[in-house]
């Protein structure tokens, strides 16, 4: 009888760095997988959408997923067609540049947290995006027909979110 997580082999696992790249058979689209960090409870990674837009990298949208998540989604899209890449752009330590030849693009994507409200539903959604109304944007995909107001994300902590999400819903009603 084997203790408690010494009857599973250890997984092999790609790459070294935590970080894993794919690109639609298309190429117009690529995502990234980083790891985020681990809990007690669970294991995080991050996933980066970005569209591939005359050479140069436009990040869509960046969200923490759990890793066992994040393992399916790989999955899927190699079923779908998608291919491993090299990065395709640097960490920011290293200054965000597209790694291929292509036009330089800088990918340092400001965090914003999105109020919205719509008929189902109000909150906060945490999102990475070039710009203010880009991020009012991609909520608002999931959101049609709601209002959004998208702020730095470190203005919404998580001892204010429930007192800046009522002050913005004040604001809107009247």
């Amino acid at each position: 009888m084997a203790l408690w997580g010494q009857d599973k082999p250890a997984l092999k696992r790609q790459g070294t760095t935590g970080e894993g790249w794919l690109r639609a058979p298309d190429g117009y689209k690529v995502v990234r997988i980083t790891a985020a960090g681990e809990t007690l409870h669970a294991k995080w990674v991050t996933v980066t959408d970005a569209d591939v837009v005359g050479g140069s990298m436009q990040v869509r949208h960046s969200r923490r997923m759990l890793r066992f998540n994040a393992e399916q989604l790989w999955r899927n899209l190699i079923r779908e067609g998608w291919r491993r890449v090299p990065p395709q752009w640097l960490s920011a330590q290293q200054g965000l540049f597209l790694a291929s030849t292509r036009a330089c693009a800088a990918l340092v994507m400001p965090k914003f947290a999105v109020m919205f409200r719509d008929d189902l539903a109000v909150g906060v959604s945490r999102v990475e995006a070039a710009s203010a109304a880009a991020a009012e944007a991609l909520v608002l995909e999931q959101h049609e027909g709601g209002s959004v107001k998208a702020v730095g994300a470190e203005q919404v902590t998580a001892d204010n979110r429930h007192r800046v999400l009522a002050k913005w819903m004040k604001t809107l009603d009247a």
